[in-house]
């Protein structure tokens, strides 16, 4: 059934005033303050930077968004993280209303848990569910520990269009029209602009989806099902790619996958911290002093499991049978992608490139809301009389929003604009068009990135998810200064600007000393940060390398002895392999019989 704009209107108001209960949100709080986590912030000023530097480029400069002037000189860094496309796009209007970059993220993040909600209700309210049901869909959808517990990373709680592109989908299954077939891709793509996890699990489960239709659905026309079902994700696809282009590019060039990466425990599942079923039962998302668990309370996994039950029961034809099949089949592939030991998907084209396991919850979420808003339905439906029935849906509603979970209110106060620290506004006066910024706090790399919204300049160095080889070599390089490698790279790269902050006064004014003061100059200084104009003359240029000769060489190794010819045999092919991970590290000891002066080792890895 059709959701008509009143009642959409009607669900948005109620969704926001949960929101507002659960977050309390004040002006000040939303301008000038961004949220951290476990007193790290770094992933929130990252994404912060991400959606400015999208909302500035992508209509000034579109065939150049990806090169965003990170890790400089390097090529596509956007495609180090998530884009950010989609919430650059969303947040547009924020960011040129206001020019505030932390009113631009807390804003977008804020509506996320409204739009979601509402989307939810929408999905359920079309596939045939109740008000009730509808309402209890979208507060089980949005309003949820794990979504509570993920402030930094608007990523992953911007999933509103993927109920829209469900409900869309349902509807082109049933009735074929073509506008529902377009409505369907484009949800799908605005869905998967927010982020590559959320872009890449919805894409898994919906394409089980939509194959099990085939098979599934009760139509008569299965060929147009099944042109249709080839057809929309290929062009979904192709109105991706210029988006998804980089992060291929730098898969085939670069080998940029992750090699490591984070599983789910079950744990993981029990109830969140502030669930009022939870707390009732001794849970309180903790193991030990850990917080372990994210899972919504056990009042709402009651409704999602009683639901998978009552909507079989409740499904008396064909259609609401494959409605249950379907939503139930969701539901199973990403709690399957979720517990499947990251060790597995690790080794799987596309997963490669998930750090986390559990964000493919945040796709589950929309069938397990689905779930719980047919069991309210079905509890509604068991009450005698209108008045019942209205108190049973109030106070299944009401145990909803308690069983949401508590939002956790730790953040970081960042100046803006108008309140630039000075030391900033010096780097924004310089001519050069790049600066080094060095720091050895840990959030330090994506506090500059902050700052770069503001003075404008391009950085050498960075923060991200992924890094390149280049770019990690001078990370580390880089970290030396002032030691004259460092200062020599830098010049080589024509970086002369070098911001340098520090844990203490005394601390920065030992580096300061450190110096060559015939070729370095403080601009600015504060009592822990100190702006350098770095003027080295270009050194001498060394010998030129040649590869060594093989004769005279010899090679011992441990383990691995019977594959160690390998290395001196000249091929590519062929490479040295050591055995599984014993209790000893493996080692290779090449031994060149001569004293010689070596500018560096060429290793290709082989696999």
């Amino acid at each position: 059934m059709r959701v008509g704009l009143r009642l959409t209107a009607l669900a948005v108001l109620g969704y926001a005033a949960v929101a507002y209960w659960i977050f309390r949100p004040t002006p000040s709080m939303l301008a000038h303050t961004i949220p951290a986590f476990g007193g790290h912030a770094g992933d929130a000023l990252f994404h912060t930077w991400g959606m400015n530097h999208v909302a500035r480029t992508l209509f000034s400069d579109p065939l150049h968004l990806f090169d965003a002037g990170i890790f400089y000189p390097a090529r596509s860094t956007l495609a180090y993280g998530d884009h950010m496309i989609g919430e650059g796009i969303l947040g547009l209007p924020i960011w040129l209303a206001t020019g505030n970059p932390l009113l631009h993220f807390n804003l977008l993040t804020l509506g996320s848990f409204v739009l979601g909600a509402t989307t939810a209700f929408v999905y359920r309210r079309q596939t045939g569910g109740g008000l009730a049901g509808a309402v209890a869909a979208g507060l089980v959808f949005s309003f949820t520990p794990f979504r509570l517990n993920s402030p930094l990373w608007p990523q992953v709680l911007l999933t509103f269009a993927m109920p829209l592109a469900l409900a869309a989908w349902v509807r082109w299954v049933r009735d074929g029209r073509r506008r529902d077939l377009a409505a369907w891709v484009g949800w799908w793509v605005v869905h998967s602009l927010m982020g590559m996890y959320v872009m890449f699990y919805f894409a898994v489960v919906m394409g089980a989806l939509a194959l099990a239709a085939v098979a599934w659905a009760p139509v008569a026309d299965r060929k147009r099902l099944t042109r249709g079902t080839v057809a929309a994700p290929l062009l979904a696809a192709l109105l991706l790619l210029p988006t998804l282009w980089p992060y291929l590019v730098l898969r085939r060039t670069q080998r940029h996958v992750r090699t490591m990466g984070f599983g789910t425990d079950w744990t993981f599942l029990l109830p969140g911290i502030g669930t009022w079923s939870g707390t009732l039962l001794g849970f309180d998302g903790r193991i030990g002093d850990t917080i372990a668990s994210f899972g919504p309370g056990l009042f709402t996994s009651a409704l999602v499991l009683g639901g998978i039950v009552a909507a079989r029961r409740a499904a008396a034809t064909p259609w609401e049978r494959f409605l249950w099949r379907t939503n139930l089949l969701g539901l199973a592939a990403s709690l399957l992608i979720v517990f499947v030991p990251i060790e597995l998907q690790l080794r799987l084209p596309g997963f490669d490139m998930m750090r986390m396991t559990n964000r493919a919850f945040h796709v589950g979420l929309v069938f397990a809301a689905w779930m719980a808003g047919a069991a309210v339905d079905r509890l509604v439906a068991l009450a005698p009389g209108l008045r019942l029935r209205a108190a049973v849906a109030s106070v299944v509603a009401l145990l909803l929003v308690l069983d949401a979970g508590t939002a956790p209110r730790e953040r970081r106060r960042m100046p803006i604009e108008d309140d630039l620290p000075a030391i900033y506004r010096a780097v924004r006066a310089l001519p050069d068009d790049v600066l080094y910024e060095r720091t050895d706090e840990l959030d330090g790399a994506a506090e500059a990135l902050y700052f770069s919204i503001f003075h404008g300049k391009r950085l050498v160095n960075g923060y991200s998810g992924f890094t390149s080889p280049g770019p990690a070599y001078v990370n580390q390089r880089l970290f030396e200064f002032p030691a004259e490698p460092a200062r020599a790279l830098l010049h080589e790269l024509g970086v002369r600007a070098v911001l340098i902050r520090d844990v203490s006064p005394a601390a920065l004014d030992a580096r300061l000393a450190a110096m060559p003061s015939a070729h370095t100059r403080v601009v600015a200084r504060e009592p822990r940060a100190a702006l350098v104009h770095v003027e080295e003359p270009a050194p001498a240029p060394p010998p030129a390398a040649v590869p060594l000769p093989r004769s005279g060489w010899t090679v011992t190794a441990s383990p691995g002895e019977t594959t160690v010819p390998a290395v001196l045999d000249g091929r590519r092919r062929t490479t040295w392999s050591v055995p599984g991970a014993g209790s000893t590290a493996p080692a290779l000891t090449i031994d060149l019989g001569a004293v010689h002066t070596v500018a560096g080792i060429r290793c290709v890895a082989g696999g």
